[in-house]
């Protein structure tokens, strides 16, 4: 069985809306901060975009950090990129 990462502690689960009608999980890190628990859904499925591969490169994934600003979390901030 694969270990949790350190920062991820059930107790701290937090339901948040990306946007409206669209919602998912973090872990509230009480710094302001989170980490998504769950992949976004926030990219590009447009296969006739030419950015589509950096659109998807550079959205957030699991386990990346983001400002929680207002009870969402920023996905045009990533602070750090989790890397297992």
């Amino acid at each position: 069985m694969k270990e949790s990462p350190d920062w991820y502690d059930e107790k701290k689960l937090l339901h948040v809306y990306y946007a409206e009608g669209y919602s998912g999980w973090v872990i509230d890190l009480g710094d302001g901060t989170c980490r998504y628990v769950n992949e976004p859904l926030l990219g590009c499925d447009d296969d006739d975009n030419p950015d589509k591969d950096r659109i998807n490169r550079d959205a957030p994934h699991w386990g990346d950090r983001v400002p929680l600003v207002n009870g969402r979390p920023d996905s045009t901030r990533i602070l750090e990129r989790y890397k297992p």
